[in-house]
């Protein structure tokens, strides 16, 4: 009996471990973690050890989270007793003049002797970047982000693709067929989203938790997926695809992400959030998409895109591509920010108060590869980021012009006397002679040309009608030769954005244009009108009328895909047919009056230039001369139409409510 007991006091004793050896595994015996164990001492076998380290069930996402969080409130009391005896040491010593011997307690709160943006920069604990300046209190916070409430993806591999975008049919064909469309003529021009960084990312999340996308995917987020497709899908050749619901779909699942990313925001985030602007735009939500894009101006600034961060990569605490897409969308969000205020004829908000560099060529960007339709032509390069660095410039010339003309704080007569125009012009010219030939134009319509490198062009065009539309109508004969120059010079513009459309439509499609075309195209019907409104000579002022009503029509074929396009074409309809009753209106059929191009002009730029007083076209001068043989303008006593059409174009972008 006292034998068996023992045995049995040794078996309730004997105590199991979390490790087993081989043969113990095998006959899923328990072991009791010696070497050689009991068990196999009575096989008489040889204990083996090996295999797997710990066979221990892993923690469970709940037991994950509630030890993270216990380590955050263990850091947090440590931070505190640290506080606590660092105010203690304080009380205790005579402090310092030298900032050298003062106590990391004084240096933290102290505000800063020297200027230095990048130590404002707080590298959160989650690998992203906030911008807080010396006089916020939330440098010093710990980041507290919310809780994903996205569950963690259980979907096959054949539809994790469709993980964050809403409950709406569609294949993948017809995805992937959207964003491709997207990020060749809606994103290209102004690089709001890096393709190949974008398609890197998205893979990656699509296999994360929502809450680690920021840092392990900062150039994917679900905003700004729901955002791509709500454009991309506007040019698809399917109707229903096509369909604004359809489109609305997925613009209300982006808005409801919005609330979880805006806490955690990551550089797509910025991204998303400035094309949900575009989507309001497109849709004639000027005013929603107005106030949207200010939120994307603000999380600029939140994130510290504003700032240079080169010391950061240099100190090894940011990687260059990463500082490379702070650059670049910091800048994309000051091209549109700049268009938007043109569109708007309100002040840009991004113009100053900057240390981050301007945008430099990314080799790995030019070479997205660029896929002629119906293989016309062979693959090429993109250069998208050389066409983005030259957008840049454009625009930062267009901040100039439009925050010194436009804002009513000089007299127009000053800016010609003083020189500030002749200035501008001389930096459009600049600009035009210092493009790279990839960007250049060849000056033959059968050439094929990029769709951005053609947007490109049509923007300098437009930027120069902005520039002298204000100059070009004379009130007396003080400025007649500046009034010359600047009707010649807005003509001549109007006239480049009217061949640069055609090309576009023949090359690429009307369809496939970005809102940005539609806008130019307005700006460029309006000076036309202001052309056939001034000219004393009917066939000439035929010819104005005539492609006024061009730029029209490429407005409504526009509206099939950009519902703003049909609104813009009301616009100038309705200040066409207050024209035609309002005088004795010529023929818009007659034939087209044109200035000759390629053949006169060898400049293969779309924008001519140079001064007319030193090389000017003879046909051109007596189209402006005529301009200038009556006293007054050829309307009636009861209407301005100058007057009429500042108030519908702001900087020549705004909607117009028709005078009587």
């Amino acid at each position: 009996m006292t034998g068996s007991g023992d045995e049995r006091a040794h078996k309730r004793s004997r105590q199991n471990v979390s490790q087993a050896c081989v043969n113990c595994r095998q006959r899923k015996k328990k072991c009791d973690g010696n070497q050689p164990c009991a068990t196999c001492l009575s096989y008489k076998d040889e204990c083996v050890w090996g295999g797997k380290d710990d066979w221990r069930k892993p923690l469970s996402r709940s037991e994950t989270n509630a030890l993270r969080g216990r380590v955050e409130e263990l850091e947090a009391l440590v931070q505190e007793y640290k506080t606590r005896l660092e105010l203690v040491s304080i009380q205790r010593s005579v402090p310092s003049v030298d900032s050298s011997t003062r106590s990391p307690m004084c240096q933290k709160l102290a505000p800063p002797r020297h200027r230095d943006d990048v130590e404002d920069v707080l590298h959160d604990d989650d690998g992203t970047l906030r911008f807080f300046g010396p006089t916020s209190a939330f440098h010093r916070a710990k980041p507290c982000h919310p809780p994903s409430r996205e569950p963690f993806n259980t979907r096959g591999e054949n539809e994790k693709w469709s993980r964050f975008l809403p409950d709406v049919y569609i294949t993948r064909d017809d995805h992937d067929t959207a964003v491709d469309r997207f990020f060749r003529y809606f994103s290209a021009f102004g690089q709001r989203v890096t393709p190949h960084l974008f398609y890197r990312d998205m893979e990656i999340a699509l296999d994360l938790p929502e809450a680690d996308i920021p840092v392990a995917a900062p150039n994917y987020s679900p905003l700004l997926h729901n955002v791509i497709l709500c454009l991309g899908l506007a040019y698809a050749d399917e109707g229903y695809l096509r369909a604004v619901t359809t489109r609305r779909a997925f613009h209300e699942e982006a808005n409801r992400r919005l609330d979880s990313e805006i806490g955690n925001p990551s550089l797509a985030t910025v991204q998303g959030l400035a094309l949900r602007s575009s989507f309001s735009s497109t849709e004639g939500d000027y005013s929603v998409g107005w106030i949207n894009n200010g939120l994307a101006t603000r999380m600029c600034y939140a994130l510290g895109l504003h700032v240079d961060t080169t010391p950061l990569v240099e100190r090894g605490k940011l990687l260059a591509e990463q500082n490379t897409q702070r650059c670049v969308t910091y800048w994309s969000c000051y091209v549109q920010e700049e268009m938007w205020a043109i569109y708007m004829g309100r002040t840009p908000l991004m113009s100053q108060w900057h240390s981050v560099p301007y945008p430099t060529i990314d080799e790995a960007t030019d070479s997205w590869e660029w896929t002629w339709p119906d293989s016309c032509a062979p693959p090429q390069k993109m250069y998208l980021s050389t066409c983005f660095v030259y957008t840049t410039a454009l625009m930062r010339i267009a901040t100039e012009i439009t925050t010194t003309i436009y804002t009513g704080r000089y007299q127009k007569s000053d800016l010609v006397h003083d020189g500030t125009v002749k200035r501008f012009s001389d930096e459009l010219t600049a600009w035009l002679q210092s493009l790279p030939a990839p960007l250049q134009l060849s000056g033959v319509d059968t050439d094929l040309v990029l769709p951005h490198v053609l947007l490109l062009h049509l923007g300098c065009s437009w930027i120069a009608i902005l520039l002298f539309q204000p100059f070009s109508q004379v009130a007396d004969r003080q400025d007649v030769d500046f009034g010359k120059y600047a009707m010649t010079r807005c003509h001549r513009a109007a006239l480049k954005v009217h061949r640069l459309a055609q090309l576009y439509r023949a090359q690429h499609r009307l369809k496939f244009v970005p809102p940005t075309i539609a806008q130019t195209i307005y700006t460029a019907g309006t000076s036309f009108l202001l052309a056939a409104a001034q000219a004393a000579d009917k066939e000439h002022a035929a010819a104005a009328l005539a492609h006024c009503n061009e730029m029209l029509a490429m407005l409504r074929e526009i509206s099939v895909t950009w519902h703003a396009a049909a609104q813009k074409a009301l616009i100038l309809e309705e200040l066409v047919t207050e024209y035609q009753n309002s005088t004795d209106a010529p023929d818009p059929a007659a034939s087209l009056w044109t200035v000759p191009l390629a053949r006169d002009h060898p400049e293969p730029s779309p924008t001519t230039l140079e001064h007319p007083w030193s090389a000017s076209d003879a046909t051109l001068d007596d189209f402006i001369q005529s301009l200038f043989s009556q006293n007054t303008m050829p309307l009636g006593s009861d209407v301005d139409l100058m007057a009429l059409l500042q108030d519908g174009m702001g900087f020549g972008m705004g909607v117009a409510q028709p005078q009587g």
